[in-house]
């Protein structure tokens, strides 16, 4: 049978483990968000990958999607 001491022991744990999270969020990984989004946050997109994306996604949308939806009901 478990013991009190083991249910002391288990609720010690949890909390510690609670501050510790409250404690890294708050303080050492708040200063590493902070330094990303002074960094710049997300890095620009060049132009022609851009191209490339409109144009291979106009190019194969009729072979890929051709009767995919067929004998199901959508809603439009």
């Amino acid at each position: 049978m478990i013991n009190f001491r083991y249910h002391i022991v288990s609720l010690a744990a949890v909390l510690f483990a609670l501050a510790a999270g409250v404690l890294l969020g708050a303080g050492v990984l708040q200063q590493a968000d902070e330094d990303d989004a002074k960094a710049g946050g997300t890095p620009e997109i060049s132009p022609q990958l851009v191209g490339f994306d409109a144009g291979f996604a106009s190019l194969t949308a009729d072979d890929l999607l051709k009767g995919i939806l067929k004998d199901r009901s959508v809603l439009v």
